[in-house]
């Protein structure tokens, strides 16, 4: 069994080897590295609603950078089912960051109401109110996995019914 190295190994400067002074440098740059949490040791982080719908974003292809309204595209088999573009979002006009919510019902009278909402008052109240808890370890498309939180159910729950 390899003997631990002592403090004064660390000391590379007068070290005329290349090689060991390589090794002791490389052994001081691991040692000043954060430890990586081991997915299967530690709990993953709580996913948060700006996770969520990043997540499902990209499982629809659809960019954060671009914010150009648009009908819906249709989508392959393999796409989760809650992400599916309803009717209503394959033919009307609308701003396609409503993709990304897997509630079909919020999504259709979003674009419904659409000249009645604020979008950008409710993107702020998504990101800046308790909007939605997402369960850990379930996946960001699952509606189920979405918690809707007292404030913002008061403000816009009816938008899911």
């Amino acid at each position: 069994m390899p003997r631990k190295p002592y403090i004064s190994d660390d000391n590379w400067h007068n070290e005329p080897d290349s090689k060991k002074r390589k090794q002791i440098q490389d052994r001081l740059a691991q040692r000043a590295r954060p430890p990586v949490p081991s997915p299967t040791t530690s709990p993953p982080a709580p996913m948060t609603v700006f996770g969520a719908l990043y997540i499902n974003g990209r499982i629809l292809g659809l960019t954060c950078s671009c914010s150009i309204p648009g009908r819906s595209l249709p989508v392959s088999m393999d796409i989760p089912p809650p992400l599916h573009p309803t009717e209503m979002q394959l033919t009307t006009i609308h701003a396609r960051w409503i993709d990304r919510i897997p509630f079909p019902k919020m999504r259709d009278n979003m674009i419904t109401l659409f000249s009645m909402l604020d979008d950008e008052e409710i993107i702020e109240d998504l990101f800046t109110i308790p909007s939605f808890a997402i369960t850990p370890g379930c996946a960001t498309w699952d509606p189920r996995a979405w918690k809707i939180e007292k404030p913002f159910a008061e403000k816009w729950g009816y938008l899911l019914f």
